[in-house]
């Protein structure tokens, strides 16, 4: 087990605040503790060496927050357990959709936002779908923001059989 103390500024650190013993109100920097634990022996991978290696990689509980405020997993809709496990079986196919979707078809700058920023910025939003001479066209709002991300991914899908036409 590796522990290691770092220190960040206090963002709200403000010297000229002071309490009755003319101490400040609070600490000048905040003590940010991290713990890396391994079954890896000492021998196979010294301290420096496995903090490099395990640093930036917990990032699982993000994708656990994520799965569960995105895609509904605050509460299991039955009190059957293979229910539920048939639900969070689902919720993890339509997550791993969602990531194909977002390193397939989305640019590079919008492939880290999360699944409340596509919904709310792409997939629910106004438009009309219109069938005119055995053709389909999606007619988004006048001043819809993200109009050329919406282009690119059609453009992207386009390139496999999917014919779109943007109007």
């Amino acid at each position: 087990m590796i522990v290691v103390k770092e220190h960040e500024p206090y963002p709200d650190y403000d010297p000229q605040q002071r309490d009755l013993l003319g101490e400040p109100l609070q600490p000048e920097y905040l003590e940010i503790y991290r713990f890396y634990v391994t079954n890896i022996g000492y021998e196979e991978l010294d301290a420096e060496s496995c903090w490099r290696f395990y640093n930036q990689r917990a990032t699982v509980e993000g994708h656990i927050k994520e799965s569960k405020l995105g895609f509904n997993l605050e509460k299991l809709p039955s009190l059957n357990f293979h229910g539920n496990a048939f639900y969070v079986q689902l919720v993890l196919l339509a997550y791993n959709i969602l990531n194909w979707f977002k390193r397939f078809l989305l640019p590079g700058e919008f492939r880290s936002k999360n699944i409340r920023w596509l919904r709310m910025n792409l997939l629910c939003l106004p438009a009309l779908v219109v069938r005119k001479k055995l053709q389909w066209f999606i007619k988004y709002p006048v001043g819809y923001r993200y109009r050329t991300l919406m282009e690119y991914i059609f453009r992207r899908l386009s390139e496999g059989k999917p014919y779109y036409v943007f109007c």
